[in-house]
């Protein structure tokens, strides 16, 4: 995947799959949520700045999911 397949940067700095098979990629320009849902369109959905999100930038290995589903970007 890169920034012509809807990407929002392609400086990725962490992956995470959540409990619904969901990827949450952390960039250098906020966190984008990529959906490959059967027999639906996959979606991208972008969290940046301009959503509320605080740091542009997530740190290597910031993105992760805990023990109670709970998810979670440094």
């Amino acid at each position: 995947m890169t920034e012509k397949d809807g990407l929002i940067s392609n400086s990725i700095q962490s992956l995470c799959f959540d409990h619904g098979s969901n990827l949450w990629i952390g960039t250098d320009n906020g966190i984008q949520l990529w959906r490959n849902q059967k027999n639906e369109k996959t979606s991208w959905r972008s969290f940046t700045e301009a959503d509320g999100f605080i740091a542009k930038n997530c740190t290597p290995n910031a993105v992760l999911l805990d023990g109670r589903k709970m998810f979670w970007c440094t």
